[in-house]
């Protein structure tokens, strides 16, 4: 654990736990007769949000790590990855598991599966092993 600004504390453990969980749901939705890699246009409003949360991170690392400003990327990174899990994560524990139909968990799961990947490569550069071991779960 490494302390971030004195206050926050970040756990890379949270994301890997985060990618945990979606590969043992997506491994239900496969038992239970669905593809996980079948695309499904999420619709739901925190998909939407989670995907342009995503977006904004991405956009956000790129420019300051071309700008050499390292620093200020990882307390983003903390704050997007507790809203991921305490947020995205949280809300949407019943569409994940299936509790609102078979096309919502999809799309539920396929939201989850393109922000971890993203979050996968967006943090490879700050924890390289943490994000392989992520990105190689995600591909199994």
């Amino acid at each position: 654990r490494w302390e971030v600004e004195s206050s926050e504390t970040f756990n890379p453990g949270t994301t890997l736990d985060a990618a945990e969980a979606l590969v043992a749901a997506a491994a239900a939705a496969e038992a239970n007769g669905s593809s996980s890699n079948q695309q499904v246009s999420g619709v739901a409003v925190l998909d939407r949000w989670i995907a342009a949360a995503v977006r904004s991170l991405t956009a956000y690392v790129r420019e300051e790590m071309e700008a050499y400003r390292l620093y200020t990327v990882v307390p983003r990174l903390v704050s997007f990855i507790d809203q991921l899990t305490n947020i995205y994560v949280r809300y949407n524990r019943k569409r994940l598991k299936g509790g609102k139909g078979r096309a919502d968990c999809l799309a539920a799961l396929t939201t989850l599966f393109h922000v971890l990947l993203t979050v996968a490569k967006v943090m490879a550069p700050f924890t390289p092993f943490i994000c392989e071991t992520m990105y190689r779960n995600l591909r199994a």
